[in-house]
């Protein structure tokens, strides 16, 4: 991902990074005594068991759904569910875990979670130990289930239709010229698509008809298990549970694990390049009063989070605005004119809500733009989306000019983290965005130096001399 202001990127990595930051000067010696033990440790929820490589695993989870595969055993218990498939040796499991969701909803609450191996010979889950056995939707079921979504999904009108993510496939729902409905992975000429529907918005309008259709016909049971048995595609379970009003999506560790095997890039010559003498030994020397600066930033916000010291307040209330006039625009734009030394300029500001909409916008402008992009970025990451970008900043920069700063430290950190959504099958991500990115000589990529490492999340695009974006 390149990493717009999106759930992708998240709470979590903000708060590694300035805990990295902070503790940067004690860092050096802890990754190179670490390096070695951390190439063997498992993550997630497969610590203590055996990984398979990564097409095995794939190999043996499209086995184990195919479409004349038997259906397997699910078992759910909090936020844990375990798979058992029947084998010639036995049963064979798979298992996912996932947080709680925090922020209470009427609607359903949408989560994912990786599935990984769980190993050979295993036992069934116990009822009497908390688990609940799921009903599992699949086959000649699934398909009675996914012709009625079809129907509830897609439109009333004759030629228009609706993009949905992640539901059966990642496509087109629409209506032919004869009213029937139909599906489609790329809309057909003369279809007129009325709306794009998100991932977590394709879940949760799911997870809310398909409750609806199995509470007719399962009256008595509240835990499903949706599979669509495919053979061209890795199927992805989604766990419906009505009680709780929750939709998990789930996915094969070996779609999102990354195909590089080698140690992570903070350990390798090219991270600890990065991070000692560029970052930590020629950035205070090149930039010494901002550098400065920044660890001072650092050391106080760092001493505040420790010590939890109460920052100064005011004691002022603002009065409400109900019955007051609004403020003067025009007195506004005077002041601004004044203090600023600039003229006001005719524009319009656009809000673009996740990848969704960001991506699509953009890449017409980079296709369109006449003289120059220019691009700023904290995390520009490796994964299928940020290298189709950068593929496009390639071929543009032999026509116009493109000039490119991104993070150092923040591309590095981000492109070892598992992407928020499966890759595909076949796609290898490049060693180095920077280095893929130098592979045009045309195009003018400079690192930023980021000394201490603090999670700024900068993002700046400027396309021609008329559009701009901005993030945070």
């Amino acid at each position: 991902m390149l990493c717009p202001d999106s759930a992708r990127a998240g709470w979590s990595n903000a708060r590694q990074a300035w805990l990295l930051g902070a503790l940067s000067p004690c860092l050096v010696l802890a990754l190179l005594c670490v390096a070695t033990s951390c190439s063997t440790t498992s993550s997630g929820s497969g610590i203590g068991v055996p990984r398979l490589p990564r097409q095995e695993s794939l190999d043996e989870w499209r086995a184990l759904t195919g479409p004349q595969a038997p259906p397997p055993r699910v078992y759910v218990k909090g936020n844990e569910i375990r798979f058992r498939f029947e084998t010639t040796n036995g049963l064979a499991g798979f298992r996912a875990d996932w947080q709680h969701a925090r922020i209470p909803s009427h609607q359903y609450k949408v989560k994912s979670a990786v599935l990984r191996w769980d190993g050979d010979q295993v036992s069934l889950p116990s009822v009497k130990h908390g688990w609940t056995e799921a009903v599992v939707i699949s086959a000649g079921e699934w398909s009675r289930l996914a012709t009625n979504l079809i129907s509830a999904l897609v439109p009333t009108e004759p030629g228009h239709g609706v993009i949905y993510q992640a539901f059966l496939v990642d496509g087109v729902l629409y209506r032919d010229a004869s009213g029937v409905p139909r599906i489609a992975d790329d809309p057909p000429a003369g279809i007129t698509v009325d709306r794009r529907f998100g991932v977590e918005e394709t879940l949760e309008i799911l997870a809310r008809r398909a409750g609806e259709d199995l509470a007719a016909t399962y009256p008595n049971k509240t835990l499903f298990l949706l599979m669509s048995p495919n053979s061209g595609r890795v199927t992805h379970p989604l766990l419906l549970d009505r009680t709780r009003r929750r939709c998990v999506s789930l996915t094969p560790a070996a779609v999102v694990d990354s195909t590089d095997r080698r140690l992570g890039t903070v350990y390798t010559p090219e991270g600890l390049k990065a991070f000692l003498p560029e970052s930590h030994g020629w950035a205070l020397i090149k930039n010494p009063v901002s550098s400065a600066a920044r660890l001072a930033d650092l050391g106080i916000v760092t001493i505040v989070r420790f010590l939890r010291l109460p920052l100064p307040t005011s004691k002022f209330v603002p009065p409400l605005a109900v019955g007051r006039p609004g403020m003067d625009l025009h007195e506004w734009e005077h002041w601004l004119d004044f203090y600023t030394g600039t003229r006001a300029e005719y524009g319009q500001v656009q809000l673009e809500i996740d990848g969704d909409q960001f991506f699509g916008r953009l890449t017409e402008a980079l296709a369109s733009a006449t003289n120059r992009v220019h691009m700023l970025m904290y995390i520009f990451d490796r994964d299928d989306v940020a290298v189709q970008i950068a593929q496009q900043l390639k071929e543009r920069a032999r026509e116009i000019e493109v000039k490119v700063i991104i993070d150092r430290l923040g591309s590095l950190g981000g492109g070892v983290n598992p992407p928020g959504t499966p890759l595909p099958e076949e796609f290898i991500p490049p060693n180095s965005m920077l280095g893929y990115l130098r592979e045009e000589p045309n195009l003018k990529v400079r690192p930023f130096l980021n000394p201490w490492f603090p999670s700024e999340q900068s993002k700046l695009w400027m396309v021609a001399t008329n559009q701009a974006w901005l993030g945070g």
